[in-house]
């Protein structure tokens, strides 16, 4: 829940804390633009804070020209107009559950609000260093490696289906998919929970590989971060992790690939960076291959790597 008000805000604060009518509470919201500035721009501004997409962001006022202000500046955001009746509600609520549709909520999906907020603080505190390595390193990082977490298939499936920025593939699996390629011998599956003095990001990245023993080669068919641990160099860390494990296993090539979206532009060149020899270009595909023994960690060191 974000709050978008023009208004006072201590007469918000006094709403919040005291109006008898008032369900909601200050620990519910997880960012707030109170002010008497236009509301598309304070969209725009907590879309940023939080790190999600306009289109993620769905707008409810009671007053028709902001939906009209917000629907003509920002169509990618969703727009409800409360109704002035009072019975036309369960209709109206009805047309917009597909927003909020869920196959089940996991641990990090009951935690958004906390971590959102323990990202403000983050933000804030990064203003006391003079460089961004200064304060990366005050975060005190630490990645826990799960390696074939049956545990968490729900989140992973989740993942896969939900993150578009640092996705390179972006295949789509559901649990169910989730959990064959667990069980498999011929896949391995991996996920990192991130963690630093502000708390917990959560399980917030995933591989999916898959192995050839024989071949001594294996392909990352799936490697993805969530968006709310973009910018801590975690990534860097993650696949130092996978290339050492494959190596541990006799893993002697690594294959890769790229595959672009609307939404990934931003990872098109991410092998690149780390060594990895481009094969084939076509169309929207991308494919890699490194050998291990000449791949080289580029993970920082203030990193902690810790296995689940």
């Amino acid at each position: 829940l974000g709050l978008c008000s023009k208004n006072n805000p201590e007469d918000v604060d006094a709403v919040l804390r005291s109006h008898p009518d008032m369900l909601l509470r200050d620990n519910m919201i997880s960012s707030r633009r109170v002010n008497w500035e236009g509301k598309p721009g304070n969209l725009k501004s907590l879309a940023k804070e939080l790190n999600i997409g306009l289109d993620s962001i769905v707008f409810v006022d009671d007053s028709p020209l902001e939906v009209q202000s917000v629907k003509q500046q920002l169509p990618e955001v969703e727009c409800f107009q409360v109704p002035e009746n009072l019975y036309s509600y369960p209709s109206k609520l009805r047309s917009f559950l597909r927003c909020f549709s869920a196959t089940g909520i996991t641990a990090e999906d009951a935690q958004r609000t906390a971590m959102y907020r323990a990202e403000a603080l983050r933000k804030a505190s990064a203003q006391d260093y003079n460089s961004n390595e200064d304060f990366l390193r005050s975060l005190k990082l630490a990645l826990e490696i799960h390696i074939d977490p049956s545990v968490h298939a729900h989140r992973i499936a989740q993942l896969t289906q939900r993150t578009n920025q640092f996705n390179l593939t972006t295949i789509r699996y559901s649990e169910a998919e989730i959990r064959q390629a667990i069980s498999s011998a011929a896949r391995m599956v991996m996920a990192i929970e991130v963690e630093d003095r502000f708390g917990k990001y959560g399980l917030t990245g995933v591989a999916v590989l898959n192995l050839h023993g024989e071949a001594r080669r294996a392909d990352i068919d799936t490697l993805l971060l969530s968006c709310r641990v973009l910018g801590r160099r975690a990534e860097e860390a993650f696949l130092d992790t996978i290339v050492e494990l494959l190596r541990a296993r006799g893993v002697a090539e690594i294959t890769a690939r790229f595959l672009r979206t609307a939404k990934n532009a931003q990872v098109e060149s991410f092998y690149e960076r780390f060594g990895f020899h481009l094969e084939s270009s076509s169309g929207t595909e991308k494919r890699y291959f490194v050998k291990v023994g000449d791949y080289i960690p580029g993970g920082p060191d203030f990193i902690k790597i810790q296995y689940a």
